[in-house]
């Protein structure tokens, strides 16, 4: 089974690119892939994807009732600007990573070693 990771900036609300990367991820056959996602931030606890996807923790969640803005920001670009950082963040090995928007997802796809990315 191959692994899959996706890149994206979040996935609550199912607008645009998200809507987009749903329609996709809920069609791929759930037996010759195992699917992760990475949503940068966390707007809502909707969920717009199957079951047998895998969420992974946002870099900021604005769900927490303790959400600190200035601390979540600090943090999200420390890791922005460390690919070393982010390698530590990223626990499981993938065939291939895939930033579905531009700018920071496609930063953070770039920045995993030993796997094919699309940017």
């Amino acid at each position: 089974m191959k692994r899959l990771l996706f890149i994206t900036w979040s996935i609550s609300y199912g607008y645009g690119t998200e809507k987009s990367l749903a329609d996709i991820l809920n069609r791929i056959d759930n037996t010759k892939y195992s699917i992760d996602v990475l949503p940068l931030f966390k707007n809502s606890n909707n969920v717009i994807l199957n079951d047998n996807i895998n969420i992974l923790d946002s870099l900021i969640d604005y769900t927490k009732p303790d959400h600190d803005e200035k601390k979540d920001l600090d943090y999200y670009y420390s890791i922005l600007a460390s690919p070393v950082k982010f390698n530590k963040l990223i626990k499981n090995d993938y065939d291939c990573v895939i930033a579905c928007n531009h700018n920071a997802p496609s930063y953070f796809a770039s920045y995993l070693i030993n796997t094919t990315k699309l940017v």
